[in-house]
């Protein structure tokens, strides 16, 4: 019986191998997606307004009508 416990043994070795490596690939696809997801999300990408700082500040407005050769 000691060869048959053997072959048991290395034949759960592996379908424990198998599943480790399933379980990898579904898990990285999950990061991945849920990653893009919330990225995908975040209201600032889809936000067309002048940002506040372009629009108060005395710095920026100079800088930015400077480079576009508004001065």
């Amino acid at each position: 019986m000691g060869a048959h416990n053997r072959v048991v043994k290395e034949d759960w070795k592996y379908v424990a191998m198998v599943l480790d490596r399933l379980f990898l690939w579904i898990f990285s696809v999950a990061v991945l997606v849920g990653t893009c997801g919330i990225i995908l999300h975040a209201p600032t990408l889809y936000d067309t307004r002048e940002p506040i700082d372009m629009m108060m500040s005395e710095v920026a407005i100079a800088t930015f009508h400077h480079h576009r050769g508004l001065t």
